[in-house]
Parts: C-alpha cells; sequence; structure tokens
C-alpha cells in the first residue's frame, strides 16, 4: 500500500552522492516538505550547514521537531588515518543518537539507515540478509554499530518503525574519482598508465539512481515498516573484466599494470550480494548495468 502521509522529511547527508539525487527525486515523487542537513559549509539555501558530530549543533537545529520520515545517509569512505577510523564511528554512531535524541516522536516515524554491504565481510560471496557479519574494514563496522545503534532505538521508541538498507559498491555520476571505476576512466581516457592488483576479486556494483529508488520504495510503501535489505545487482564482476571493457571502450592506448599493487591485508575477493528479498518484497529491480553505464559515458564524453 502506497503511504500518503509522509509530509515532511529529514535527509541527513544530503549534499552527497545518494542524498543529491535523493532530495531531487523526493521532490518531483513524493512532494513531501524536506529539511536537508549537510557537513558543506554551502549548498543552497534550502541546507542547513550541520556537523551531526556536534550533539548542541544538532540541537540547535532539531530540538523538538517530528518528521513523518528520516534518511541517515551521513558517511565518509576516503578516510583511512586513525582520526579517519574514529571519524567513521563518530558519523555511524554519534551522530545518529544525536539526531534521534533531538527529535519530537509522539506521532510515527520511519528512519532509513543507509547502511553498507561492507559489514559481510568475508561472507560477502552471495550474501544474504540472513549471512553472517564480520566486517574487514572501519568503515564496515562503523556500519555494523550503526545498525545496532538503529535496533536499539527501535525497541525503546514505540512510534519509531526503521529500515536499514545494505548497498553494495555504489557507481555513477558525481562518484569521486578515487572510485575504482571513475578512477579508472578518468585515468584510460587521458592515456596514462593504470596500476593496479591482478584485479582476480568480484566486486558487485549498483548504480547511485537504483539506490534512489530502492529507498524511494521503502518510503512509499506502508508494508515495508521494518527489516534489512540488501540493494545490489546480484552479479559479481572481476575488477580486471572492468579495467578492459573501459580501455576498450575508450579504445585507450594506456598500458594497464595488472599485479603493480598488493591485495590488502584484508581483501574481499569474491564480493557478490543478493538483493530478491527487496525485489519481492517491493518489486524493485536494478535497472542500470555497470557496463551499460560506462558504455553511455565514453559516448557522452565525445569519445
Amino acid at each position: 500500500m502506497i503511504d500518503t502521509e509522509l509530509r515532511q522529511g529529514l535527509i541527513v547527508g544530503a549534499s552527497g552522492f545518494i542524498g543529491s539525487l535523493l532530495c531531487k527525486e523526493l521532490n518531483r515523487n513524493l512532494k513531501a516538505r524536506l529539511v536537508k542537513i549537510s557537513r558543506k559549509d554551502y549548498v543552497d539555501e534550502s541546507f542547513i550547514k550541520c556537523d551531526v558530530r556536534d550533539s548542541e549543533e544538532v540541537k540547535k537545529v532539531l530540538t523538538g521537531m517530528h518528521f513523518d520520515f528520516i534518511v541517515y545517509l551521513v558517511a565518509d569512505t576516503t578516510i583511512s588515518s586513525l582520526t579517519g577510523k574514529i571519524k567513521h564511528i563518530e558519523l555511524s554512531v554519534n551522530g545518529l543518537i544525536n539526531i534521534v535524541e533531538s527529535l519530537d516522536f509522539r506521532m510515527p516515524t520511519k528512519l532509513i539507515f543507509m547502511s553498507s554491504a561492507e559489514i559481510y565481510g568475508k561472507f560477502s560471496a552471495g550474501a544474504t540478509e540472513c549471512s553472517p557479519l564480520s566486517p574487514r574494514s572501519f568503515y564496515g563496522l562503523s556500519k555494523f554499530l550503526g545498525e545496532k545503534t538503529v535496533s536499539f532505538y527501535e525497541k525503546s521508541i514505540p512510534n519509531l518503525s526503521t529500515v536499514i538498507l545494505r548497498p553494495s559498491l555504489v557507481f555513477g555520476n558525481g562518484g569521486k574519482d578515487r572510485f575504482f571505476v571513475n578512477q579508472a576512466i578518468r585515468t584510460l581516457k587521458i592515456g596514462e598508465e593504470f596500476n593496479m592488483t591482478l584485479g582476480e576479486q568480484t566486486r558487485d556494483f549498483i548504480h547511485v539512481n537504483d539506490v534512489v529508488s530502492a529507498i524511494l520504495k521503502c518510503l512509499k510503501f506502508n508494508d515495508i515498516s521494518h527489516g534489512v535489505f540488501n540493494v545490489s545487482s546480484g552479479r559479481g564482476i572481476h575488477l580486471k573484466d572492468v579495467i578492459l571493457y573501459v580501455s576498450k571502450k575508450l579504445n585507450s592506448s594506456s598500458k594497464i599494470n595488472f599485479g603493480a599493487l598488493e591485495y590488502r591485508d584484508n581483501e574481499i575477493m569474491n564480493y557478490e550480494i543478493n538483493s530478491k528479498k527487496l525485489q519481492s518484497k517491493t518489486e524493485w529491480i536494478p535497472s542500470i548495468s555497470l557496463y551499460d553505464w560506462i558504455s553511455a559515458e565514453v559516448e557522452n564524453s565525445g569519445e
């Protein structure tokens, strides 16, 4: 059943890769009033600058407010230092606590927490929502702890229902250059050498539009008021095949140095996530494949 009572929503991490697209789609599809939180100094007048790790700052912005839905997207996948590791935890846990503790839950609220399929770790091959959790990175660990925080609040607050989404590797326009696919296209396009591992590891890629579509499905349907859902293509692709496809589409002269980089100590070799649960509950299906997107990107660039 379509939920027609979603009048006001809070988007935390609204200016990010997923958040910026989500806000556009929410304005188009739900017509709900949005409060958009961003850590950036300035996006536009519709955004509120707020660091969710700062409890006093959050209180000033949100104390006593009620929202029909909250989408918590805050994350930073680019940090690896000790300070960065602590920041992962602060964003996924402390920030979530600050948000929830500031709000009014006298009326029903649906919270969607953006986790990550990284929490499956060594159990990522064909992982379902029931697979064991064994994160191998601080980012994955932070999402694991964030999920535990979400579950705690759902049990503690009667009017709070929660949905946890675990996307695989998100790609698409607006993705950071450090993401493997974006980096490959940029480097091979200008003819530079590309250093990588042997590329034997598989990765499950999901387009940002499909992730946003999954969020909208979970918001729109009353039947989706609780649960954990993977968001993925369901297909593992070898990174070697990805880079060779990019090279072929670009007709690139770049030298690809397979084996120039060592595998990480905690490398996940088989990463393929099962999203059949979400598909059966909402009729959501991934619509943009990695190879189709690469082809479109090359054509649009005039190559």
